[in-house]
């Protein structure tokens, strides 16, 4: 979603839905399939643009700090917060 509440403003919101996936690994040289939990995760950005070639964003992904990983045994990072500057020539 995305919100412009000023012309040089931008607030943008992110939802990350994922049902589980999965996956197969191999045990005494059985073939075993297994599911990951499913996980919504959030995030929120503001960017503010002073002049068409120059923006300034922050914000955090992972917003409620969700435990959650793509596969079992390999988490995901926690809440992360970010900045950035993008200059277009």
């Amino acid at each position: 979603m995305n919100w412009s509440p000023a012309e040089q403003w931008n607030v943008i919101a992110s939802m990350d839905a994922e049902s589980g996936r999965y996956y197969s690994y191999t045990k005494n040289k059985q073939d075993h399939y297994t599911q990951t939990a499913g996980f919504v995760t959030f995030g929120l950005k503001g960017v503010w643009s002073p002049r068409h070639d120059l923006s300034f964003e922050a914000g955090v992904r992972n917003l409620g700090d969700k435990n959650y990983e793509y596969k079992e045994g390999y988490p995901m990072l926690g809440r992360v917060w970010f900045g950035g500057v993008t200059y277009r020539f």
